[in-house]
């Protein structure tokens, strides 16, 4: 394209000479040296004058044609096309592995009763028999519609799990399943196997540790079958911290009656989740709360097995457990084995 396009206007600009020095000629034929002398300038200087405006302005990639033509692979128009391409194959010789490629592109562009339709023809076509694509039919069901969270996709979740007991995708939706249910009991046991995943992420972690919070429940050890309260006699083993939360006198008017605070204790230097966290409306500072091993994340994990404690109060805007810009906070490195600690809010994040 680019050999046509120089060939093309080498010619328009050579017309344009001509074009220019037909009249030129002809009104100086008393001076036939002098309008030779023109006509040699103007068929050498205005190509030379045109290739170099040319050459100023354009934003062509002469080095690179291709650029122009071939675009982004993630452009919508692209992503389209590609999707397009897919339903028509589908239609003509549908394949298990194409309507699950057909449902996991419906379910990125957010059309989820499509990818309802892809995902139940693939698990159709798999008779039920691959557990990926059950797992990946009943989130589709989910996202859809989270009524089915107690009907169809509640049946494919537990035999998703039958196949996939650690999956955090399969957990995570199975404890939805189950506190949709009323089922307390399974949640607990589910989103406990989840928190004993090590690789979740911490914003995951967070969220699932909230849940639980939010209705009194504690995490359980994998494999619990049941919630059953821990005896009189490990209740007096667990590890507590009397916290004492207090705000600054500079943000104590940005903190609203009600607001959701976070408690969180962290193992000071170490990344990854935090030890423990608890959540808690506010009503009036400075307040006294117990922050113990029923609060952990980790099912097993202990306070008292934190060799260096970092406690951070921090009042949410958003109600979210996840931090964000404008919370209100404050921190604390109380020495390991305290049995008391103070903390005062009094930074932005």
């Amino acid at each position: 394209m680019t050999t046509e396009f120089m060939l093309i206007a080498g010619i328009l600009i050579l017309l344009a000479a001509v074009l220019v020095a037909v009249p030129v000629l002809r009104n100086n034929k008393a001076a036939p040296r002098s309008s030779l002398l023109s006509l040699a300038v103007l068929l050498i200087g205005l190509p030379l004058a045109a290739l170099y405006i040319f050459n100023s302005v354009s934003t062509y990639p002469w080095d690179n044609p291709d650029a122009v033509i071939a675009p982004a692979a993630n452009a919508p128009g692209a992503v389209a096309e590609m999707v397009s391409g897919l339903e028509a194959r589908m239609a003509n010789e549908p394949t298990t592995e194409g309507m699950a490629m057909l449902g996991r592109s419906y379910t990125t562009l957010q059309r989820y009763e499509d990818a309802v339709e892809a995902w139940h023809k693939a698990w159709e076509m798999s008779e039920g028999q691959a557990p990926g694509i059950t797992l990946s039919y009943a989130e589709a069901l989910i996202l859809a519609d989270r009524s089915t969270l107690t009907t169809s996709a509640a049946d494919l979740l537990d035999t998703a799990l039958e196949a996939f007991p650690n999956n955090p995708t399969a957990l995570w939706y199975g404890g939805m399943s189950a506190l949709a249910r009323g089922d307390q009991a399974q949640m607990q046991a589910r989103w406990g196997r989840l928190l004993n995943n090590q690789e979740i992420p911490d914003q995951l972690r967070l969220v699932v540790q909230e849940q639980l919070a939010a209705i009194g429940a504690e995490p359980v050890a994998a494999g619990s079958a049941t919630t059953q309260p821990a005896s009189a006699a490990e209740n007096t083993q667990s590890t507590a911290i009397a916290v004492t939360v207090s705000i600054s006198d500079e943000l104590a008017g940005q903190a609203g009656r009600g607001s959701t605070l976070f408690l969180i204790a962290r193992e000071s230097g170490r990344p990854g989740p935090p030890v423990a966290v608890r959540r808690m409306s506010v009503r009036s500072f400075p307040f006294t709360t117990t922050l113990s091993d029923a609060n952990v994340m980790i099912a097993g994990n202990s306070l008292g097995k934190v060799q260096k404690l970092q406690l951070i109060a921090r009042i949410s805007g958003s109600g979210n457990a996840i931090a964000a810009a404008g919370d209100l906070y404050g921190e604390a490195s109380p020495p390991a084995g305290t049995a008391s600690a103070a903390v005062v809010i009094d930074k932005i994040k």
